[in-house]
């Protein structure tokens, strides 16, 4: 049995069925950004608090 057999011999364009489009390019960079650009952002705020900090909070020994 063919595959043309199976499906009638007709294809998902030819019954008007649209596939799906890819992403707009701007909207691939946008998700690139969140994906990527947020990670590194709390990372960066996370070093940058534990380096200017200092030495905040004195524990007088027992």
């Amino acid at each position: 049995m063919d595959v043309d057999d199976e499906q009638g011999g007709r294809t998902p364009e030819a019954d008007g069925v649209a596939r799906p489009q890819a992403a707009a390019p701007g909207r691939r960079r946008a998700y690139r950004l969140a994906l990527v650009g947020v990670p590194v952002a709390v990372a960066a705020s996370l070093v940058l608090t534990f380096l200017f900090s200092g030495d905040g909070v004195g524990v007088p020994p027992p």
